[in-house]
């Protein structure tokens, strides 16, 4: 699949269209269905939609993911980039789509996530203006998912315990060296 136009009402941003203050970013590779109820929570957000934008970056999926994300994107309060590239892994797509945000600010998250409706609001207010925080959050597996790899269910219990171990009672933030 070849780097593609952005599945919204733009084709591509304006250059006097405002930055977004975050932007989320999510790799996918054949979870459509998981990746639009993510998708849709995100549209019932308490920030305001002129305040993120989300990059979705297909993993060479071999379901169709571009028409039925393009679609979707006209029912969004957000503006939805859809990206396309052949079959690298999650850290390529995920690399692909931090490339592409806008946002001051990237959430990095994956197409099976379930969000609740100040999910990005809260993960703002754990960046104060001119931080270079990176945060670690919990990672617990939804149950009914039972296709999830052994891998992933592994890399999430570790995750988990990485991020018990750094906690410190509620959010917080790692100072980021960029060099």
């Amino acid at each position: 699949m070849s780097d593609s136009p952005p599945a919204s009402r733009e084709a591509a941003p304006r250059a006097d269209a405002p930055r977004p203050r975050l932007s989320v970013v999510m790799a996918t590779y054949n979870r459509l269905a998981l990746l639009t109820r993510l998708l849709e929570q995100l549209g019932r957000q308490t920030l305001p939609p002129s305040d993120y934008e989300v990059v979705v970056v297909d993993d060479g999926s071999k379901e169709p993911v571009r028409e039925p994300l393009e679609a979707l994107a006209k029912t969004l309060p957000y503006r939805l980039w859809v990206e396309g590239q052949q079959n690298a892994g999650a850290a390529a797509a995920r690399h692909r789509g931090v490339t592409r945000a806008r946002g001051d600010i990237v959430l990095i998250t994956d197409d099976d996530m379930q969000v609740p409706e100040d999910f990005l609001q809260r993960h703002l207010e754990q960046h104060p203006p001119g931080s270079r925080h990176v945060i670690l959050g919990r990672i617990d597996p939804d149950p009914a998912i039972q296709d999830m790899p052994l891998f992933e269910r592994w890399y999430a219990y570790l995750h988990d315990r990485l991020a018990q171990r750094l906690d410190a009672g509620g959010a917080r933030g790692f100072n980021l060296y960029t060099g």
